[in-house]
């Protein structure tokens, strides 16, 4: 939408957003999403860790550490986006 002053943005519902303020609501629900995807991540690799001592066969514990591994990757990288310096709303 054009009004006077800059564009606006309108939500399905109707809600109206500056540039700015519809830019930070975004940010907060994808930093949530994210601290809520390291969580699952973290409970899936413990989760695995767990599998892999439990069982007798070594190819099966092989298996579930393999795949603790490859989770670990995930939750690095998450972490690296949450800890990485955002951008003031004052920079653009």
């Amino acid at each position: 939408m054009e009004k006077s002053g800059g564009k606006r943005y309108r939500c399905h519902t109707g809600h109206s957003f500056t540039s700015r303020a519809l830019l930070t609501a975004q940010n907060e629900k994808v930093e949530e999403t994210l601290w809520v995807s390291l969580r699952m991540f973290e409970e899936r690799k413990n989760l695995l860790n767990n599998m892999a001592r439990g069982q007798k066969s070594r190819v099966t514990q092989r298996c579930y550490a393999e795949k603790a591994k490859e989770t670990q990757i995930h939750i690095e990288r998450i972490r690296a986006m949450l800890q990485a310096p955002q951008p003031s709303a004052s920079d653009d």
